[in-house]
């Protein structure tokens, strides 16, 4: 784990573009979310309110699989996805489907986006996988 929370801090892409909406509630303009195959996959919908957190786990799929990983992405209202780097975690080789991390996506009424990660075996946390801001 220390190995892995070296890897990984805050980068250089700039954040989620905010907005306020007719009811004076602030809203993302640009969607947040994972590439799964090349394809964007949104956690955090274009329009939401703002502060908004949306978790999501991730299981294994083939036998003894030794990691799971994601990449972290936004979708900017023009249709243009900026990925981050990919975030590879550990987790026991088992069975297909058993072993899972749990994501949360959050992104803050100032457009800060932040990814963190759960180990649900060992209850431990890895914060801030990703930061933009």
């Amino acid at each position: 784990w220390s190995t892995f929370n070296k890897s990984f801090g805050v980068t250089s892409v700039p954040s989620v573009r905010v907005k306020n909406d007719q009811h004076d509630d602030m809203v993302n303009e640009d969607a947040a979310g994972i590439l799964i195959k090349g394809q964007f996959n949104a956690m955090i919908s274009q329009g939401d309110r703002l502060p908004r957190i949306q978790t999501k786990r991730f299981r294994t799929v083939r036998d003894r699989q030794k990691a799971i990983s994601v990449i972290p992405a936004v979708r900017r209202s023009d249709g243009r996805v900026q990925q981050f780097p990919k975030l590879k975690l550990s987790v026991p080789a088992t069975s297909a489907g058993v072993a899972w991390m749990e994501f949360t996506f959050r992104v803050d009424p100032d457009g800060r986006f932040t990814v963190f990660a759960r180990d649900p075996l060992h209850d431990m946390k890895i914060r801030d996988l990703v930061v933009v801001q």
